[in-house]
């Protein structure tokens, strides 16, 4: 397998990711930040409609998403482009001319992905390299006039941001395949896809406004660093080689990347253990001018990575095996509630609570994948009478009306709580929740809760929305809002199950209610 491609497109489409590394490893913690959070609204637009593109591109039958692909990125580029601005500079508060420069960087992005992709597809070795070594180059003088502060560094970045736009252009002249009637028949086939990728975007700038809100700028610089850090073999998995592997197996059938499992995921154990452990030792010093919260959360991301680089293997496989369906119902909880655990933590842990945010994703992810692979979609019909207890005791759990409190433990007060005083420790969560969570995960029938998961999303969607506008960019109110947005949230997860339990059994989950009332009267 030529490792060209996947450097090439890595080169191109984790660029930004490079840049916000070597600002934080500098010392330019807020600076980081700000790159991070216009990273985030870039992600929240233009990934959101990427729709696992180059894993499309390079399947067997890539050629017939084209017209939809390219159709839809072009329609978007300018209305994405202006939603970023506002997010990363109304909403984020950050300088409109550094925004710009980010923004224009990622609308390039999206076009040369495509280019990349065909690049790869077309086994056109020499078109790569050429684009690997100018992006190379860009990117090393944008880092390095940045960190020295030289007159007009800003001015080298927009040199850097449109570099992608440029090389995109052989690309842009294949406007045959906009033709009507091709874009009418690829979109239908990309919705799951624009689903699954929108739902990623969206909460990565909702996840990290959250982290910059409760941790403030210089925390978040670092925990952006950090996570940057640990996550970046299983973004680079994601989002560059295991496309690769995978078109390199369907043109071979030789399976290739082993060495990946057997070499690379141990050593990101073992040294995230080492800087873990590093990090508690520490006892608040600082090492390298980093702060503890910095190692104990990249010791923390790199495990993550190793669980991480597991569960987008399985994504990949969702994808390739034309699940997308599935794989956007799971993105959808994932997601969603790695949200939830943000302000959660937080309440529970302080700012060191927030380090273990991407090990907690790591593991959420390869739960739900396993669960949209093999718990569910695919079980036959000797499945059924064992999925019958199973279905009655999570009715019954989802009727017991047992609260617990976070600061207190089980919640035995007679009278009604009527104002939590706006505390996490204090609000009575019932054990109903985790009920559903673990019923969605057992049954695992993505495809069946498609209107639901649909119906959660938009929620989702507007509900952000609403508190962005409302706020007018006042950070302590978003912080409040958002928080209270999760809250309401998480009730919805019971139409998801609903779904995926369906009319045909609804019989076990009746039979679990009712021995559960009986008992509690």
């Amino acid at each position: 397998m030529n490792y060209l491609f996947p450097l090439t497109y890595l080169a191109n489409g984790l660029a930004t990711t490079f840049l916000l590394i070597g600002l934080g490893l500098a010392g330019k913690s807020v600076l980081a930040a700000d790159v991070g959070l216009v990273q985030g609204a870039t992600l929240a637009t233009f990934f959101a409609f990427s729709g696992n593109a180059r894993s499309l591109i390079l399947h067997a039958k890539g050629s017939a998403h084209l017209p939809g692909i390219l159709g839809t990125r072009l329609l978007l580029a300018l209305p994405l482009s202006a939603v970023a601005l506002i997010l990363g500079v109304t909403v984020g508060g950050v300088a409109p001319v550094l925004a710009l420069a980010l923004v224009l960087r990622r609308c390039g992005e999206s076009f040369s992905e495509v280019h990349l992709s065909l690049i790869e597809r077309e086994d056109r070795p020499e078109a790569a390299l050429n684009y690997l070594l100018l992006q190379a180059l860009t990117l090393v003088l944008a880092l390095v006039w940045a960190l020295a502060q030289w007159e007009s560094w800003i001015l080298i970045w927009y040199v850097w941001a449109i570099v992608p736009a440029l090389s995109a252009f052989p690309v842009l002249r294949k406007i045959e395949w906009l033709r009507g009637a091709e874009l009418r028949r690829a979109l239908p086939e990309l919705f799951p896809h624009f689903g699954s990728t929108a739902i990623i975007g969206i909460s990565i700038y909702a996840f990290r406004l959250l982290v910059l809100l409760l941790g403030g700028r210089v925390l978040a610089g670092d925990l952006y660093t950090a996570f940057a850090l640990g996550s970046f073999v299983g973004s680079v998995f994601a989002n560059v080689l295991g496309p690769s592997l995978l078109w390199h197996q369907t043109r071979t059938g030789q399976r290739s990347g082993s060495w990946l499992h057997r070499g690379v995921l141990p050593a990101m154990v073992l040294l995230g253990a080492a800087i873990l452990l590093l990090a508690v030792n520490l006892h608040g010093a600082t090492l390298l001018g980093r702060p503890p919260a910095f190692w104990e959360a990249m010791g923390l991301s790199l495990m993550g990575g190793a669980v991480m680089l597991v569960a987008q293997r399985l994504r990949l496989g969702l994808l390739q095996d034309a699940a997308g369906s599935s794989v956007f119902g799971a993105d959808m909880m994932i997601n969603l509630l790695l949200l939830v655990a943000v302000p959660l933590c937080y309440t529970l842990f302080g700012a060191d609570g927030l380090t273990g945010l991407y090990a907690l994703n790591a593991a959420l992810c390869l739960v739900f994948y396993l669960s949209a692979r093999g718990l569910g979609d695919r079980r036959g019909r000797a499945a059924g009478s064992r999925r019958e207890p199973l279905l009655a005791g999570i009715a019954g759990l989802l009727l017991l009306p047992l609260f617990v409190q976070l600061g207190e433990g089980i919640y035995r007060h007679t009278e009604p709580l009527l104002d939590s005083g706006g505390g996490l420790l204090t609000v009575p969560l019932p054990v109903s929740i985790l009920a559903t969570i673990l019923g969605i995960l057992a049954l695992g029938r993505f495809r069946r809760a498609q209107l639901s998961l649909a119906v959660l999303f938009l929620l989702f969607l507007t509900m952000l929305l609403a508190t962005i506008i409302s706020t007018h960019g006042e950070l302590q109110a978003e912080e409040r809002k958002l928080v209270l947005l999760l809250q309401f949230l998480v009730p919805v997860f019971g139409l998801v199950l609903g779904e995926m339990v369906g009319p045909k059994d609804w019989r076990a989950a009746a039979m679990g209610f009712v021995v559960c009332l009986w008992a509690i009267v």
